[in-house]
Formats: C-alpha cells, structure tokens, sequence
C-alpha cells in the first residue's frame, strides 16, 4: 500500500493551518495596535468587522490554496 499521497496531503493540510492561525494572529495584533479588539467587536456584532476578518480569510485561504499546489 502506497502511502505518500495521503503522507504529502497530510502534511500540506499542516503547513496550510499552520500559516492560516498565524496570519490570523497577525490580523488580531495588527487591529489591537490600532486600539480595536476584533474579537469583542466580532461578538458585538458588528458586521464591518465580521465582513473584514472573512475577507482575510478567504484571502489567506487563496494565497494559501495557490502556494500548496
């Protein structure tokens, strides 16, 4: 049994999740140097933050889909 397509995806799927929590992070610090806490304006509902952390997301996700394959 061959195993190194499930290994490599596996470890793709790694580095992938890796890079998206510390671009997460990276958006959470950048916003708190600008005196905004995104995740109490998040759980306020605020739709202008929600709709700017999908954004990122998404964005990161695309980078991130590109850079894996």
């Amino acid at each position: 049994m061959n195993l190194t397509g499930i290994i490599s995806t596996l470890q793709y799927w790694a580095v992938g999740l890796i890079i998206f929590v510390i671009g997460y992070y990276a958006m959470v610090f950048l916003c708190k140097a600008k005196g905004i806490n995104l995740n109490k304006a998040i759980d306020d509902h605020n739709a202008a933050a929600g709709i700017a952390m999908a954004g990122f997301i998404i964005a990161l996700g695309i980078v991130i889909s590109g850079a894996v394959q």
